[in-house]
């Protein structure tokens, strides 16, 4: 199927058995259910197989997957639409000419509700951020949890436990539908 031996090794490691079913169903299944494995390996495997590089589901996972990694970037939630439709163009091998596939994908994801689009006015001009809506909600989450802390603390407790921690982090992880990788620490507090 065109697929580099490392390639197969993270595919087995995420799916399993089901990995061969996945990538001749929908091979961009694989690109929701692991973040270890690259956009270009996924998108050479379906265009390969005879996939048109405009059909819905390709767009739609580009520009999802342009977004992501612009936001880990950028140390944020979401980017600057301008930003990303230059990104997302250059990783499915689109031309300037081909803006239109952006626009359109942009707003089939702004109402399936996988993304949020905030204007930013600045001094001069205005803006639209692309958020991407599991980082957006995850981000809330752990903001929320932070001014709770804050504000009214735990009862009773001088020191948080670092169960307590990992626990809400790895369940806004989940809820974002990321994965969380433990890594062992010898203090169990913080």
């Amino acid at each position: 199927i065109g697929l580099t031996y490392s390639i197969i090794i993270k595919l087995d490691e995420a799916l399993g058995d089901k990995a061969l079913s996945v990538i001749q169903t929908d091979p961009y299944k694989v690109l929701e259910l692991t973040d270890t494995i690259p956009f270009s390996a996924i998108d050479e495997v379906y265009i390969n197989s005879g996939g048109s590089p405009y059909s819905k589901r390709r767009t739609a996972v580009g520009l999802l997957w342009s977004l992501k990694k612009a936001a880990v970037m950028e140390g944020s939630t979401g980017c600057y639409s301008i930003s990303l439709k230059k990104k997302f163009l250059h990783l499915l091998s689109f031309e300037e000419k081909d803006e239109n596939v952006y626009w359109e994908t942009l707003t089939r994801l702004k109402y399936s509700g996988d993304i949020v689009i905030s204007e930013v006015k600045g001094k001069l001009n205005s803006y639209e951020v692309v958020f991407y809506k599991k980082y957006l909600d995850m981000e809330e989450r752990i903001a929320g949890a932070l001014h709770i802390l804050e504000h009214e603390g735990i009862p009773n407790t001088k020191k948080i436990s670092k169960g307590v921690i990992e626990s809400e982090i790895k369940e806004a992880f989940k809820s974002a539908g990321l994965q969380f990788k433990d890594y062992p620490d010898e203090n169990n507090e913080t």
